[in-house]
Protein backbone atom coordinates (compact mmCIF):
# COMPACT_ATOMS: atom_id res chain seq x y z
CA UNK A 1 0.00 0.00 0.00
CA UNK A 2 1.48 3.44 -0.84
CA UNK A 3 1.90 6.00 2.07
CA UNK A 4 1.24 4.65 5.66
CA UNK A 5 -0.96 1.60 6.55
CA UNK A 6 -4.68 1.67 8.47
CA UNK A 7 -3.26 1.28 11.90
CA UNK A 8 -0.45 4.20 11.72
CA UNK A 9 -2.82 6.52 10.30
CA UNK A 10 -5.32 5.76 12.88
CA UNK A 11 -2.97 5.60 15.34
CA UNK A 12 -1.41 9.37 14.43
CA UNK A 13 -5.57 10.56 15.29
CA UNK A 14 -6.35 8.27 18.71
CA UNK A 15 -6.43 9.18 21.78
CA UNK A 16 -5.95 12.83 20.92
CA UNK A 17 -8.57 14.62 20.23
CA UNK A 18 -10.82 16.43 23.15
CA UNK A 19 -12.88 19.28 23.37
CA UNK A 20 -11.05 22.86 24.48
CA UNK A 21 -11.04 22.10 28.21
CA UNK A 22 -12.98 24.64 30.03
CA UNK A 23 -10.06 26.01 32.32
CA UNK A 24 -8.08 26.84 29.17
CA UNK A 25 -10.89 29.29 27.94
CA UNK A 26 -10.20 33.15 28.84
CA UNK A 27 -11.95 34.24 32.49
CA UNK A 28 -11.82 37.90 30.07
CA UNK A 29 -13.73 39.01 27.05
CA UNK A 30 -11.79 39.01 23.68
CA UNK A 31 -12.11 40.98 20.36
CA UNK A 32 -12.64 39.16 17.26
CA UNK A 33 -9.29 39.35 16.62
CA UNK A 34 -8.37 37.82 19.64
CA UNK A 35 -11.05 34.86 19.39
CA UNK A 36 -10.10 33.75 16.11
CA UNK A 37 -6.60 33.57 17.31
CA UNK A 38 -7.86 31.71 20.45
CA UNK A 39 -9.52 29.45 18.50
CA UNK A 40 -7.44 28.38 15.85
CA UNK A 41 -4.09 27.88 18.31
CA UNK A 42 -7.01 25.68 20.47
CA UNK A 43 -8.37 23.29 17.54
CA UNK A 44 -5.69 23.44 14.76
CA UNK A 45 -4.88 19.84 16.20
CA UNK A 46 -7.96 18.90 14.90
CA UNK A 47 -8.03 19.57 11.55
CA UNK A 48 -7.06 17.71 8.31
CA UNK A 49 -4.95 19.96 7.15
CA UNK A 50 -3.48 21.94 10.16
CA UNK A 51 -1.12 24.42 7.80
CA UNK A 52 -3.99 25.72 5.50
CA UNK A 53 -7.08 25.22 7.21
CA UNK A 54 -9.30 28.10 8.73
CA UNK A 55 -11.22 27.20 12.03
CA UNK A 56 -12.49 30.03 12.40
CA UNK A 57 -13.08 33.54 10.34
CA UNK A 58 -15.06 36.59 10.87
CA UNK A 59 -16.99 35.95 8.32
CA UNK A 60 -17.96 32.85 9.85
CA UNK A 61 -18.49 34.68 13.55
CA UNK A 62 -20.46 37.52 11.60
CA UNK A 63 -22.81 34.87 10.17
CA UNK A 64 -23.43 32.96 13.20
CA UNK A 65 -24.89 35.77 15.12
CA UNK A 66 -27.27 36.86 12.24
CA UNK A 67 -28.55 33.29 12.67
CA UNK A 68 -28.97 33.95 16.06
CA UNK A 69 -26.92 31.10 16.90
CA UNK A 70 -23.98 33.42 18.85
CA UNK A 71 -25.22 36.17 20.77
CA UNK A 72 -23.72 39.53 19.74
CA UNK A 73 -20.81 41.29 21.23
CA UNK A 74 -20.54 43.26 24.03
CA UNK A 75 -18.61 46.70 23.64
CA UNK A 76 -17.43 44.16 20.70
CA UNK A 77 -16.32 42.17 23.13
CA UNK A 78 -17.31 38.23 23.35
CA UNK A 79 -17.12 36.69 26.32
CA UNK A 80 -17.14 32.27 27.78
CA UNK A 81 -20.41 31.73 26.54
CA UNK A 82 -19.89 32.94 23.45
CA UNK A 83 -16.33 30.78 23.16
CA UNK A 84 -18.01 27.60 24.08
CA UNK A 85 -20.69 28.44 21.53
CA UNK A 86 -18.41 28.88 18.57
CA UNK A 87 -16.26 26.08 19.83
CA UNK A 88 -19.61 23.11 19.87
CA UNK A 89 -20.62 25.39 16.40
CA UNK A 90 -17.65 24.17 14.64
CA UNK A 91 -18.14 20.82 15.11
CA UNK A 92 -21.78 20.80 14.39
CA UNK A 93 -21.45 23.30 11.19
CA UNK A 94 -19.58 19.96 9.33
CA UNK A 95 -23.06 18.12 9.77
CA UNK A 96 -25.89 20.47 10.08
CA UNK A 97 -27.26 23.56 8.78
CA UNK A 98 -27.32 26.51 10.09
CA UNK A 99 -30.79 26.60 10.66
CA UNK A 100 -30.38 22.93 12.73
CA UNK A 101 -27.47 24.53 14.82
CA UNK A 102 -29.61 27.63 15.33
CA UNK A 103 -32.33 24.95 16.64
CA UNK A 104 -30.26 23.04 18.41
CA UNK A 105 -29.10 25.81 21.00
CA UNK A 106 -32.33 27.58 21.17
CA UNK A 107 -33.77 24.13 22.42
CA UNK A 108 -31.84 24.04 25.06
CA UNK A 109 -33.55 25.10 28.24
CA UNK A 110 -33.38 28.88 29.58
CA UNK A 111 -31.79 27.84 32.78
CA UNK A 112 -29.02 26.21 32.14
CA UNK A 113 -25.66 27.75 32.56
CA UNK A 114 -23.47 26.61 29.52
CA UNK A 115 -20.35 26.18 31.19
CA UNK A 116 -22.08 23.37 33.07
CA UNK A 117 -23.38 21.65 29.86
CA UNK A 118 -19.94 21.94 27.91
CA UNK A 119 -18.33 20.34 31.24
CA UNK A 120 -20.82 17.65 30.93
CA UNK A 121 -19.98 17.52 27.02
CA UNK A 122 -16.54 17.35 27.33
CA UNK A 123 -16.72 14.00 29.93
CA UNK A 124 -19.24 12.05 27.71
CA UNK A 125 -17.33 13.06 24.55
CA UNK A 126 -13.99 11.34 26.65
CA UNK A 127 -16.19 8.42 27.11
CA UNK A 128 -17.69 8.27 23.61
CA UNK A 129 -14.43 9.00 21.86
CA UNK A 130 -13.25 5.50 23.56
CA UNK A 131 -15.95 3.72 21.86
CA UNK A 132 -15.35 5.33 18.39
CA UNK A 133 -11.55 4.28 18.65
CA UNK A 134 -12.60 0.89 19.72
CA UNK A 135 -15.00 0.30 16.55
CA UNK A 136 -12.67 2.03 14.32
CA UNK A 137 -9.99 -0.47 15.09
CA UNK A 138 -12.52 -3.15 14.84
CA UNK A 139 -13.31 -1.64 11.06
CA UNK A 140 -9.75 -1.73 10.51
CA UNK A 141 -9.23 -5.17 11.69
CA UNK A 142 -11.99 -6.63 9.61
CA UNK A 143 -11.04 -4.43 6.58
CA UNK A 144 -7.76 -6.44 6.68
CA UNK A 145 -9.30 -10.02 6.31
CA UNK A 146 -10.54 -9.26 3.17
CA UNK A 147 -9.70 -10.07 -0.16
CA UNK A 148 -7.15 -12.85 1.36
CA UNK A 149 -6.83 -14.57 -2.14
CA UNK A 150 -5.60 -11.34 -3.76
CA UNK A 151 -1.61 -12.27 -4.40
CA UNK A 152 -0.12 -8.50 -5.58
CA UNK A 153 -0.10 -7.11 -1.78
CA UNK A 154 -0.83 -3.44 -3.30
CA UNK A 155 -3.23 -3.85 -5.06
CA UNK A 156 -4.74 -6.14 -1.71
CA UNK A 157 -4.16 -3.10 0.74
CA UNK A 158 -5.76 -0.78 -1.98
CA UNK A 159 -8.82 -2.81 -2.29
CA UNK A 160 -8.77 -3.21 1.42
CA UNK A 161 -8.80 0.89 1.52
CA UNK A 162 -11.54 1.04 -0.54
CA UNK A 163 -13.73 -1.38 1.76
CA UNK A 164 -12.78 0.91 4.84
CA UNK A 165 -13.65 4.04 2.66
CA UNK A 166 -16.84 3.24 1.60
CA UNK A 167 -18.07 1.35 5.03
CA UNK A 168 -16.94 4.44 7.20
CA UNK A 169 -18.57 6.84 4.84
CA UNK A 170 -21.99 4.77 4.89
CA UNK A 171 -22.24 4.41 8.75
CA UNK A 172 -21.16 8.56 9.05
CA UNK A 173 -24.15 9.08 6.56
CA UNK A 174 -26.40 6.92 8.76
CA UNK A 175 -25.24 9.14 12.21
CA UNK A 176 -25.30 12.16 9.87
CA UNK A 177 -28.96 11.35 8.68
CA UNK A 178 -30.00 9.99 12.78
CA UNK A 179 -28.28 13.70 14.02
CA UNK A 180 -30.84 15.20 11.46
CA UNK A 181 -33.90 13.33 12.48
CA UNK A 182 -32.96 14.44 15.83
CA UNK A 183 -32.77 17.77 15.11
CA UNK A 184 -35.91 17.38 13.28
CA UNK A 185 -37.69 16.16 16.55
CA UNK A 186 -37.09 19.62 17.96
Amino acid sequence: MSGQDFESIFDELAGKFGLTDLNEIPGIDLYMDQVTTFLESQMKPYTRDPDNDKIITRTMINNYTKAKILPPPVKKKYGKEQLLILILVYYMKNFLSLSDIHSVFEDLPDDRNLSDMYREVMTKTGEFMAHVEDDIRQDIKNCKQLFPDEEDPEKQNRLRRFMLICSMSIEMYMRKLYLEKLVDSI
